[in-house]
């Protein structure tokens, strides 16, 4: 009887601590600073996609709506003087990271200052995003840089023939299952998706330079895919200062021209899991994660 009234107790303390750390992100941003100017920080982690992480349990990875819908309410807020994204991510899909740099520039039209501070890793579409702010701040080895776009295909019509698996495909047009696991890409299929490539490359390049108000060239010289330390970044003109949060919150208090500000913490917004692992996200990401992809072609 004891063990069991044992068992009920350690089951209560664990489900109500789970409850606490949940409630905990709906209580409030932290703060600190005593002024009366206000910075926000939005956080910018792991694998970015489109959606809302609308799920308890879901996290590890940046919600574009979610982002977006943080960002509108710094720029309605009147008390909101600039804001600092923290991003500590390998990139993402072209639309997400694309729709989040795009409310970064109504942020920074509505009049308040945008400042990126990257952590361990701003690449790609989170570098696509960090370009459009004000100022970028980039710790001497941060990850960043990896400008460019990949689609990535697999071809399972060998694994399948070993296996005896015979798949049979009806669809309206020629192209409808472009992209298919089931067979091998035909030359115009490749060629349509090399033109795809090339275009969201373009407005990337494009995107770049007229944030950090470089030449096409320029751009386009850096723009390889290839991941830049912090250092090296700075030394390219990819980042302005190297430095930290610390750094990035003098960036956003000089540029906004503040005094002693108020520093507010939206916190994580994207369920239990994330709160519980969050720190894990970006180490999970595999080394493709690198790099800037179009969203999965078997969504048709």
């Amino acid at each position: 009887m004891l063990r069991k009234i044992w068992a009920v107790l350690i089951l209560v303390v664990v489900v109500g601590s789970l409850i606490a750390v949940a409630y905990s992100v709906q209580d409030g941003p932290d703060y600190y600073g005593g002024g009366t100017d206000q910075i926000v920080v939005i956080r910018i982690e792991g694998p970015i996609i489109g959606g809302s992480g609308g799920s308890f349990f879901e996290g590890g990875m940046t919600w574009s709506e979610d982002i977006v819908a943080q960002i509108e309410s710094a720029a309605e807020d009147p008390m909101v003087d600039a804001v600092i994204f923290r991003i500590n991510s390998p990139g993402g899909t072209v639309a997400a990271g694309q729709e989040i740099a795009n409310a970064v520039d109504r942020l920074r039209g509505s009049g308040k200052i945008a400042v990126a501070s990257m952590g361990d890793t701003g690449a790609s579409a989170a570098y696509w995003i960090a370009s459009r702010c004000d100022s970028i701040v980039s710790g001497p080895t941060t990850a960043t840089g990896s400008i460019g776009v990949i689609i990535n295909t697999t071809n399972f019509a060998g694994l399948y023939e070993k296996l005896g698996i015979e798949t049979e495909v009806i669809k309206s047009g020629p192209l409808k299952d472009m992209g298919s696991p089931n067979r091998p890409l035909t030359g115009t299929e490749r060629d349509l998706f090399q033109e795809m490539v090339d275009d969201m490359f373009s407005q990337f390049v494009d995107a770049v330079a007229e944030g950090r108000s470089l030449s096409r060239d320029e751009v386009l010289s850096v723009a390889d895919g290839r991941v830049f330390t912090g250092r090296q970044a700075y030394s390219l003109g990819l980042v302005d200062r190297l430095g930290y949060f610390g750094e990035a919150v003098e960036e956003a208090t000089e540029l906004a021209g503040l005094h002693d500000p108020e520093v507010v913490e939206m916190g994580y917004p994207n369920g239990l899991f994330r709160q519980l692992f969050g720190g894990m996200s970006v180490k999970l990401v595999p080394p493709g994660g690198w790099m800037m992809i179009i969203p999965s072609f078997s969504q048709r």
